[in-house]
């Protein structure tokens, strides 16, 4: 992706989140521009757009920097919507033996023994429900924030082919995957693993161009929802209305939960935010 600021200047520091160099992790996409600082010219550069990764190469080339940086109020932004990936991970969470025999685990809360299937996606909902913000709209840059803490990395194979063979079609599978697997936890899928080898899926075939065959009928139509929702990778945003307006079962089954969202969630949701802007890393559109 596109950012504005390719250089900042040195009083840019105050505005910058410094990120040590072993904290980052390879294959994983950045949800932000990412700088080094420069001690000649005392500028900071631009080295990473958002969506890009660090390849062990990559790692390699910044070593002699002590740190990275990015922008600290985007990357406070989108932190709330990772956060919240993180805990439905949480609430999906596959108990281990020691849980199953009754002993609780501290380190998840949020777990508990004999949870229906109704009232797991009834917790769910409660996390995912705010995260459409007050207008029942968001962009796709945040869902795939949002589904890339909540499922296992891709495999790193997937992403460097990708990457190196079209960057344009590496940024539209990530975002296409990230909706694909939004919808299909707002529909009621919880099976953790199911939602990543689905993730996997999805982003082979917008990325790779990888032919898929799903048993439900609803991934098939989610995948087919989402060529109409993302129609590329600047697309700006993905909302109920546009939702409500597609045909298909899935699709009005997807819709129908907005009922609950704006209800019960939308009112008081603390979601906002746009790439675009001056709070975002593009300052056009």
């Amino acid at each position: 992706m596109d950012f504005t600021e390719r250089k900042l200047q040195k009083s840019a520091a105050a505005d910058l989140k410094r990120i040590s160099l072993e904290s980052l992790r390879p294959f994983t996409p950045m949800f932000a521009p990412v700088y080094v600082f420069m001690k000649r010219n005392e500028k900071f550069l631009g080295i990473k757009s958002p969506l890009d990764f660090f390849s062990p190469p990559d790692l390699d080339k910044v070593r002699p920097f002590d740190a990275v940086y990015v922008p600290r109020a985007f990357s406070d932004l989108v932190a709330g919507y990772q956060d919240a990936g993180r805990r439905v991970k949480t609430l999906m969470f596959e108990k281990p033996e020691e849980i199953a025999r009754g002993k609780q685990d501290s380190t998840y809360p949020e777990v508990k023994l004999g949870q229906s299937s109704f009232e797991l996606s009834d917790a769910v909902i409660r996390v995912l429900g705010p995260i459409w913000g007050k207008k029942l709209s968001l962009e796709p840059f945040f869902i795939a924030a949002f589904v890339e803490d909540f499922c296992e990395r891709i495999p790193e194979e997937f992403l460097l082919q990708a990457r190196d063979t079209n960057i344009e079609l590496y940024e539209l599978g990530l975002l296409r995957a990230g909706v694909a697997v939004f919808l299909a936890i707002q529909l009621g899928f919880c099976n953790k693993r199911f939602l990543d080898e689905f993730r996997w899926q999805v982003f082979q075939r917008f990325a790779l161009g990888k032919s898929t065959a799903h048993h439900a009928t609803d991934l098939s139509e989610i995948e087919d929802m989402t060529i109409s929702l993302v129609r590329d990778s600047m697309e700006k945003q993905v909302d109920a209305l546009q939702i409500s307006a597609l045909s298909g079962l899935t699709a009005a089954k997807v819709a129908a939960r907005f009922k609950r969202i704006e209800s019960q969630f939308a009112k008081n949701s603390p979601f906002v935010g746009s790439i675009y802007g001056p709070e975002g890393f593009l300052h056009a559109g």
